[in-house]
């Protein structure tokens, strides 16, 4: 590795016989500015610039997180960056609905349930969106594929929140 990347990237030290990543010299770690980005969105009062930090996460990040590395201890990162990446698809997508940017919230609602296939409220905010674009048949698809995929994966029916919300929409 040392030859791949530089003899002054990686360091030895030999009385642990340890390998360590030279942090002191300039690089570039995608994870690394995800979860920088992340945490600033976290700490920010203001909704359109938590929405502009989560969606520059969400930008910045690749989806999964190494998907070749396989092992006990990867799984925790994985899962992690995960919930990070899907928290931060939600709100993005919360934040179009409610700018009227209905194509784009249903795109990220997308990427959510790409990853969670039961992710409730990526369903609701893709009725709310389907709604706004007086798509009926969005609204009836959205949520038939709510349905099947909670009584396929769960067996049981999605929330009452959920059920009501349709009725409502469809209306």
């Amino acid at each position: 590795m040392r030859r791949a990347i530089g003899r002054d990237a990686i360091l030895y030290d030999p009385e642990t016989r340890a390998y360590s990543f030279n942090m002191d010299q300039s690089y570039s770690y995608d994870v690394e500015e995800f979860i920088s980005v992340f945490l600033k969105a976290e700490k920010d009062p203001r909704i359109a610039e938590r929405a502009k930090y989560y969606q520059e996460a969400v930008e910045l990040y690749n989806h999964p997180y190494s998907p070749q590395l396989g092992g006990v201890w990867v799984v925790p990162i994985h899962e992690s960056l995960s919930r990070k990446y899907g928290k931060a698809l939600l709100v993005v997508a919360k934040y179009k609905l409610d700018q009227n940017q209905n194509q784009a919230c249903l795109n990220y609602c997308r990427k959510v349930l790409d990853i969670e296939s039961c992710q409730e409220k990526a369903y609701q905010i893709c009725m709310k969106a389907y709604a706004n674009l007086t798509d009926r048949n969005g609204i009836l698809r959205i949520y038939t594929e709510c349905v099947n995929n909670f009584n396929l994966i769960y067996e049981i029916e999605p929330s009452l929140e959920t059920i009501q919300l349709f009725e409502q929409l469809i209306e």
